[in-house]
């Protein structure tokens, strides 16, 4: 890394994503701290809940509170709490809280929950509802490495969907040149020798070092 904060220490194809993203920004942010350790999982998310006022029309509420307590410094996102049928008689911001369908609850929309953030919410029913995480995202930016989330200037991860030629699509499918050459150029000759299993991977690319959704799959497994 420069003292531009420009990562150098990959191929062309990820420094000039680094570089544009970091000129287009106008300044760098700084990366949240990070303790490199043990691993994060889901049993770093503590929920506490217990009683407090009533409704005026005596239904009681409870309140909730959600840790990161991860000691290896991590935001975790995509929180997914068992929740039952959860249901309240007191409205809850969406953004904080909301039930996707049956057992199945979303917290803070699904972005990162901050190492040592806590969010909070009331819900009003006739009994407590046991919640418990059942899944979360460990990916840092939602791929496999926190220097390829591109927190250090401020950016997001750029997940690599197919390639032809000298280009690149992601799988927002922004476009960018292939410097590095890595991925391959896709000759469509050289594509129908393999078998089918084969060539459906090489219209995707083989590179190895640059973020792509196979690695998502593999990480929910």
């Amino acid at each position: 890394m420069d003292m531009n904060g420009v990562y150098l220490g990959v191929g062309p194809l990820k420094r000039h994503i680094w570089f544009c993203r970091y000129v287009c920004a106008g300044t760098a942010v700084a990366e949240p701290n990070r303790i490199w350790g043990e691993k994060c999982s889901k049993a770093d998310i503590v929920i506490n809940q217990g009683p407090t006022a009533p409704l005026p029309s005596g239904i009681p509420t409870y309140t909730v509170e959600i840790l990161n307590v991860c000691v290896s410094g991590c935001d975790i996102s995509g929180i997914h709490l068992s929740c039952g049928w959860f249901s309240s008689a007191r409205l809850i911001n969406p953004k904080i809280f909301k039930r996707l369908r049956y057992n199945d609850c979303l917290v803070n929309d699904g972005k990162p929950l901050i190492n040592g953030g806590t969010l909070s919410f009331q819900y009003a029913n006739t009994f407590l509802y046991p919640l418990s995480v059942s899944r979360v995202n460990l990916m840092p930016g939602g791929v496999n490495s926190p220097v390829r989330a591109f927190n250090l200037v401020g950016g997001q991860a750029v997940v690599i969907d197919s390639l032809k030629g000298c280009c690149v699509w992601d799988t927002d499918r922004n476009e960018y040149v292939n410097y590095v050459g890595s991925w391959g150029h896709a000759d469509d000759d050289e594509i129908s020798v393999g078998s089918c299993s084969l060539a459906e991977t090489m219209k995707k690319g083989t590179s190895f070092g640059t973020p792509c959704l196979s690695e998502n799959v593999l990480a929910e497994t």
